[in-house]
């Protein structure tokens, strides 16, 4: 059960990724909202979804579906259906948590809301994949008994079909040095930080030109349009949601990746970035606390004061050779972990394996 394959965001990337990769026996049902703005329109494309997927519970074609969800109030009141669904035809139902709401969290952890209907019944499923070993912890601690296991997001192979690392752009300063920000364009996604970091930066630095792209789409794209352009931030570019060939030449375009977001799971366009070769500063939370290591794949900070990242970014672009050393280590780690074909692989083995025996 996946978001639409069209639409922009984390969990439609890395199904559009896996997607090939997979046996014939794996389908898609694709499920969400079709539109960018929540409304009438959104509630009535959940009335067909869940229409639909109850005539494919009457087929009685499948024995297993794996729901793509996040830990936030609202997934788990939409999810629920779907869970109870499932169960009430008697089939198995992996869950996949891929973003994590902390502030959620934390009304669990306060007024013990795990134990309440809706989210008590997502306990009912058979098995739990996460992101981070921290979110397995909180599970555990939340009661959650059945098999958990801890899985990664991936990179679409085609990335790295070509000679992708370019060290001598780091070294030459006739053309701007830029920065990317990539995600969706929401305030708990860190773009406006990611844009005060900058405007910090580009008032400190003045040995090279540098500039700042912002890819993607969301409800604080214009916002923060207005914010840049009413605090005279110059050097910003924002060039929408981005695919294909289009996000390669980006990526390829771009020397450093700024992810300032305190709220992930495992970001597809951090690991992305690292695939490219970029050095990359980003917060430790949810799964990139767990491999990313500091001053080998960039900056990482526990802080979420983002601007004291400033003077260490700085250092950096004083030395290409260092820039040079992470891009380079970047790209091999990508490789060896996050390949797309290798990740649908250990994906499909934990959906079969209790199936099969």
């Amino acid at each position: 059960m996946v978001p639409p394959q069209n639409k922009p965001g984390g969990i439609s990337t890395y199904y559009n990724s896996l997607k090939n990769h997979f046996s014939s026996d794996i389908e898609y049902f694709e499920r969400g909202n079709r539109s960018e703005k929540r409304g009438l329109r959104g509630y009535l494309d959940y009335l067909n979804d869940y229409w639909r997927f109850f005539q494919i519970l009457r087929e009685n074609r499948f024995e297993r579906f794996l729901l793509n969800t996040s830990l936030a109030k609202s997934n788990a009141y939409r999810d629920f259906l779907f869970m109870f669904m499932i169960l009430s035809f008697k089939k198995e139902c992996i869950i996949f948590f891929h973003g994590w709401d902390i502030k959620y969290q934390n009304e669990l952890d306060q007024n013990l809301g795990f134990q309440r209907y809706p989210f008590s019944y997502l306990r009912k499923a058979s098995h739990f994949i996460i992101l981070s070993e921290s979110f397995s912890i909180k599970l555990r601690e939340w009661g959650f008994k059945k098999r958990i296991t801890v899985n990664t997001t991936a990179v679409e192979d085609h990335y790295f079909n070509s000679n992708l690392f370019d060290k001598m752009k780091f070294k030459s300063k006739l053309e701007p040095f830029h920065f990317l920000f990539l995600s969706r364009i929401e305030y708990n996604k860190g773009a406006l930080d990611a844009v005060n970091l900058f405007s910090t930066i580009q008032k400190s630095y003045h040995d090279r030109e540098i500039k700042l792209i912002v890819a993607g789409s969301g409800s604080a794209l214009q916002p923060i349009k207005d914010y840049v352009f009413q605090s005279r931030i110059s050097n910003v570019e924002f060039v929408g949601f981005i695919s294909g060939n289009e996000k390669v030449s980006v990526f390829k375009k771009s020397h450093f990746f700024i992810f300032p977001s305190s709220q992930e799971g495992l970001p597809i366009a951090l690991l992305e970035a690292m695939c490219f070769g970029l050095p990359i500063f980003c917060i430790a939370t949810g799964g990139i606390k767990d491999f990313f290591q500091n001053d080998k794949m960039g900056i990482i900070q526990t802080s979420l004061d983002i601007l004291s990242g400033a003077t260490q970014i700085i250092e950096l672009l004083d030395n290409p050779n260092k820039m040079i050393e992470i891009g380079r280590f970047n790209n091999l780690y990508s490789k060896e972990h996050f390949l797309a074909s290798d990740i649908a692989r250990k994906l499909e083995n934990i959906i079969k394996a209790e199936f099969y025996g």
